[in-house]
């Protein structure tokens, strides 16, 4: 779960699904190319992917998210570049872990060393992030160099992948929903998204590895995922509660608040933990709510005010869930256009620019999460 825009990292932006667009206007190869080029510029020597190309801050969540478009593209369009600048970050996660393997966030100094700030936004989103990204990688390098190269990566990222999941585990609660962090004991319903699909991946990964033991863990813990969101559930709003306590009370949605009550139930979609006959009524709803979506810079309103739209195009896989793909299309390419002509400026980041590639990718194949 991402704090309120003033202290935010990216934002999400969705479009409305009556705004007119091109039936078929799909992010073009040159834009993709573009946008791979630029969360490259994000790289830094020690191989992570900082959150902006001024390379001063390093966000494992964000970083997951550049690391896992930057993978996705690669296997597209052959740039084993961008899969090296992919596997280097994930190569770096595994190697900032701690006994628990949590990651914190990094300030970069001039000279392009790290510092921990001691601290990190979530440690269950973080594990997510790289397990999504390290099965991207390991895809696109069976369809680039093989099976035995693909497995010969993997194989030496597997103590990264284990320390990903022990970082899930460790708080994971009774209703197998998982706390942010250890220390912040809330579980949200857009980590939980992230973890469903991230250990629903580690579970394949672990599988090829032929490790049926941590297979079985990082499945059991998708599963208890998806069982703990189904409890959340509720029919007198039609709508996810967003958060669970520790004392076991919820926090409905308002859906007419953008942030975080309407975008929780739209990454649950996204992530494909919603079941579609529920999901196609409840982005509706959203979406007529929200109209004026369309604009990054419009101003949304949140539980701590009002602030900017601004972008999240990983939003538009909720619309690949209900099989809507033209809507899904028209978001994508409104949310990258916007992105490119304003040059890309901040909020938009790495991990941005990653999604726009991971969701293309989706609509390419026809397909979605996880």
């Amino acid at each position: 779960m991402r704090a309120p825009r003033s202290v935010l990292s990216a934002g999400i932006m969705l479009i409305s699904l009556a705004v007119a667009s091109p039936a078929a206007a799909l992010v073009a190869p040159e834009s993709r190319a573009q946008d791979t080029a630029w969360a490259s510029t994000a790289a830094l020597p020690s191989g992570a992917l900082a959150t902006y190309p001024d390379r001063t801050r390093v966000d494992p969540y964000i970083g997951g998210f550049a690391a896992w478009g930057l993978a996705d593209e690669a296997g597209r369009s052959r740039d084993r570049a961008a899969l090296e600048r992919a596997w280097a970050h994930l190569s770096w996660h595994a190697d900032s872990q701690d006994e628990r393997g949590y990651v914190t966030d990094y300030a970069v100094a001039a000279d392009g060393s790290l510092a921990s700030t001691g601290d990190m936004d979530s440690t269950d989103s973080y594990a997510a992030l790289f397990a999504l990204a390290a099965e991207a990688a390991y895809r696109s390098t069976r369809a680039l160099d093989g099976a035995g190269a693909a497995r010969g990566r993997l194989t030496a990222l597997a103590p990264g992948l284990d320390g990903a999941l022990r970082a899930v585990e460790s708080t994971v609660a009774s209703d197998g929903l998982t706390w942010a962090k250890p220390t912040w004991r809330v579980a949200y319903l857009m980590d939980q998204a992230e973890v469903y699909a991230g250990m629903t991946s580690a579970g394949r990964l672990f599988a090829a590895l032929g490790d049926s033991r941590r297979a079985k863990r990082a499945r059991s813990v998708a599963d208890g995922v998806r069982r703990g969101v189904a409890g959340l559930w509720n029919p007198a709003r039609g709508s996810y509660d967003w958060a669970r306590h520790e004392d076991g009370s919820t926090t409905a949605a308002d859906l007419e608040i953008l942030y975080p009550d309407a975008l929780e139930q739209v990454w649950a979609v996204a992530f494909g933990l919603v079941p579609t006959k529920r999901a196609a009524p409840l982005l509706a709803r959203i979406d007529a709510l929200h109209p004026e979506l369309a604009d990054p810079q419009a101003l949304m309103t949140t539980r701590w005010g009002t602030d900017r739209v601004g972008y999240w195009p990983m939003a538009a896989a909720a619309w690949l869930q209900v099989g809507d793909d033209a809507a899904a299309d028209r978001l994508l390419t409104s949310i990258d256009t916007a992105a490119a002509d304003a040059g890309r400026p901040w909020p938009f980041t790495s991990g941005n620019a990653g999604q726009v590639l991971v969701v293309s990718g989706l609509l390419r194949d026809g397909s979605s999460l996880p």
